[in-house]
């Protein structure tokens, strides 16, 4: 995708800029010294660059096997993509689920401002397109978290300054959190378990990723006692909205209450006056995000009643959470298995909230020297605890409560995803104890931190005395074990290995800090170095592909073929041949398929009339006009589905056609009337009931009867133009029908 010439020009323009600033604020054009943060930016690009280099520099995809990135993602970027380059909003899906919205899909990011830049942006919106999209949002979740940093006051302490406006609260100490514990910081942040696990699932980390920026407006409208801070946040998380994840842009908007909450207790001695008008901050914030985004949010949330997720059990919705004994791979992400790789842990996989070794030992030194002098310190402690019990999901109590308290909770699955919220704390207490640790100390500090370390060097050691004997018993027992035992128990091996390397590489990180054998420079690029490699030695390679996961889509003969039948069809591909062919294969190519890939937002009416028992032989079927079906050649089929062309090498894949299939568009003269729903189901799925001549309708409509025989009068219908918003038909009726 890069590969060398692409890289030093990169690297040649990231020089320049940083030089020219430079030179700007030398000759005193510019007041802050933009060059060094333009040098912090460049070491995130190089981070990102090295984190994905089989991306940029072999043939390599993401992620591992495709993943929703491919059969689900870059399908419906495609389509919207297609027609917003033709200045047409998208507002149907016609070609899968035998239609369903689109616009109203908030999966479908259509009104994403940087969906549309890259729609805009390409010729055609290819598969690379959609990888450097998802990596962007990667690099855009550690740019936002180093500017946050960047903004948060040295020691996170806040104070009233001289002369703050009536109503301010408490402010900010003027020394920010230096570069590097920002930089520190946004690296343990954007390659933190979310962003490598979810990888595929764009919608999920492009939310994820707007979080430090909306939180930094958030805090900047209360720290200053700004109404248009307050703004810029409600624009930032409008922006979030039109990602189109619901669930990531429900915590982000939490966070910003909890921020709030915890404002109004620690200044609570501010009045009622200064509290009211920080709570008006929050809701104006929600009212700017709620407008801008209101174009895709009321519409969703108008189709979740008709989806098949209009609500769910609390035992749906606390599937996938993180058990306890999970917990383990917040420091060890393969004890159990990681990414789609071999996992053995007795539940559901999910994220488990790995965010590094150094990261969370820095943090535990941020809680020790800052926590009863830093009102911010208990504010990354109480939004990482919240993350992680509601991550938890039912084996806590908390995510209950968010389930039978807080709107839309009914509606949301996978509560580990939370865990993001507490690896987004930990990074920012991370940079905070890094930031600590590379100034001053105080004596009192310095036997704080004696006795951190001191701690870590017993954890160390006990783990080292009894973990790594105890784990090669059972490697060397099980030997003689299944294969599938003995690789769980080396695996876990090697986790507690790799941890406990790392651990003690902290350990004298930390060591070299106490006795100052080190100066702050070479402290301060130990400790990027040992984040950066730890996250990016045991990430990069879990959502990596060799193979190309376009496979499915490339069918070109078979395409040929089916292109050439000039009607208006459905094609159904049976569950048997979906490896072969992509799952939404049809809404890439601009064709119309029965099904498509699994879609938790697609119309419950569709699964109705799909899942009801009515089979390929029953006329009803004929009803949903597919004239042909692609199934393995052993596939049993109806007698009147006839062999049409053989797919695939060996003719393994037969497309059939279905002789009595019904044109998209025709006439009837009769009609049946149903008392409602279940009447109107009921007589389709009788034998009686022939769809060819007659049509069910419902009573409580205002149904017109009807009964005629047409004789050779019948009228005729054809379809002459269609698309996403419409659909044109010529139509010749000597007598009345539908």
């Amino acid at each position: 995708m890069l590969g060398l010439p692409g890289f030093v020009g990169l690297a040649g323009l990231w020089a320049a800029v940083c030089a020219v600033l430079g030179w700007l604020h030398r000759r005193g054009r510019l007041v802050r010294d933009w060059h060094r943060d333009a040098l912090a930016v460049g070491v995130l690009v190089l981070a990102v660059l090295a984190f994905y280099w089989p991306l940029f520099f072999t043939e390599s995809w993401i992620p591992k096997g495709g993943g929703d990135l491919s059969s689900f993602i870059y399908p419906i970027y495609a389509f919207a993509a297609r027609w917003v380059k033709r200045g047409v909003i998208p507002l149907w899906n016609p070609h899968l689920y035998m239609g369903m919205p689109f616009a109203a899909d908030n999966q479908s990011g259509l009104f994403y401002p940087l969906n549309l830049l890259f729609f805009l942006s390409t010729s055609t919106l290819t598969y690379g397109a959609v990888e450097l999209m998802a990596v962007t949002h990667v690099f855009l979740a550690g740019l936002f978290t180093y500017v946050l940093l960047r903004d948060l006051p040295a020691f996170g302490l806040w104070r009233r300054l001289p002369g703050a406006p009536p109503g301010a609260g408490a402010s900010e100490q003027s020394a920010p959190v230096g570069r590097v514990p920002a930089v520190a910081g946004a690296i343990a942040f954007m390659f933190s378990d979310l962003f490598v696990i979810h990888l595929g699932n764009l919608n999920i980390i492009a939310t994820a990723a707007w979080l430090p920026l909306a939180l930094l407006c958030f805090r900047r409208a209360l720290a200053r006692c700004s109404w248009g801070w307050a703004g810029w946040s409600g624009v930032v998380l409008g922006v979030a909205a039109l990602v189109g994840h619901a669930q990531m842009f429900l915590y982000v908007g939490m966070t910003l209450a909890l921020y709030l909450l915890f404002r109004l207790y620690v200044d609570r001695h501010e009045g009622l006056r200064v509290s009211l008008a920080r709570i008006g901050k929050l809701c104006l914030a929600g009212g700017i995000a709620f407008g801008l985004a209101a174009l895709s949010l009321i519409p969703a949330y108008d189709m979740t009643q008709y989806t098949v997720r209009s609500s769910l059990s609390y035992a749906d919705a606390s599937a996938f959470a993180i058990p306890p004994a999970g917990l383990v791979s917040i420091l060890m992400p393969g004890f159990f298995g990681r990414g789609t790789g071999p996992f053995w842990g007795p539940w559901l996989r999910t994220e488990m909230g790995y965010v590094g070794v150094l990261p969370p030992m820095l943090a535990v030194v941020a809680v020790a020297l800052t926590l009863r002098r830093s009102p911010l310190t208990r504010f990354w402690l109480i939004l990482g605890g919240f993350g992680l019990l509601i991550a938890l999901g039912g084996h806590t109590v908390l995510h209950g409560w968010t389930y039978a308290l807080i709107p839309f909770f009914q509606k949301l699955r996978v509560p580990a995803r939370a865990i993001f919220l507490f690896d987004f704390a930990v990074a920012v207490l991370a940079a905070t104890g890094l930031d600590v640790l590379l100034r001053p100390l105080t004596r009192q500090a310095r036997r704080a931190l004696h006795t951190v370390n001191r701690g870590f060097l017993w954890v160390g050691g006990g783990l080292s005395l009894v973990g790594v004997p105890i784990l090669g018993h059972a490697v060397i027992t099980s030997r003689m074990s299944p294969t599938d035992v003995l690789r769980q128990h080396v695996d876990s091996m090697g986790s507690l290995v790799f941890f406990l390397l790392l651990l003690w590489a902290g350990v004298a990180w930390l060591t070299l800090r106490r006795l100052r054998l080190a100066r702050r420079t070479a402290l301060g690029a130990m400790a990027v170095f040992l984040i950066a490699f730890d996250l990016i030695s045991l990430g990069a390679y879990v959502e990596i592909e060799p193979n190309d996961p376009l496979v499915g889509y490339r069918h070109d003969d078979a395409l040929a073929f089916l292109r050439a039948d000039p009607e208006v069809y459905r094609v159904e591909t049976a569950a048997e041949v979906q490896g072969g062919w992509a799952p939404d294969w049809a809404l890439l190519h601009e064709m119309d398929d029965l099904t498509g890939i699994w879609n938790p937002l697609r119309l419950g009416a569709y699964d109705v009339l799909t899942w009801v028992g009515i089979s390929r032989d029953s006329s009803f079927y004929n009803l949903y006009n597919v004239k042909y079906l692609i199934a393995q050649r052993d596939t049993p089929v109806p007698a009147h589905f006839e062999p049409a062309f053989e797919d695939g090498q060996g003719g393994e894949r037969v497309i059939y056609r279905n002789t009595r299939a019904l044109p998209r568009a025709y006439m009837v003269h009769r009609t049946r009337i149903a008392s409602g729903a279940i009447d109107a189901l009921g007589i389709a799925r009788s034998a009686e009931f022939d769809p060819a001549t007659e049509v069910v309708l419902e009573k409580e409509f205002g149904a017109a009867p009807l009964d005629q025989d047409p004789g050779d009068a019948g009228g005729r219908v054809q379809i002459v133009d269609r698309g996403p918003n419409h659909i044109g038909f010529d139509v010749d009726a000597p007598l009345e029908g539908y």
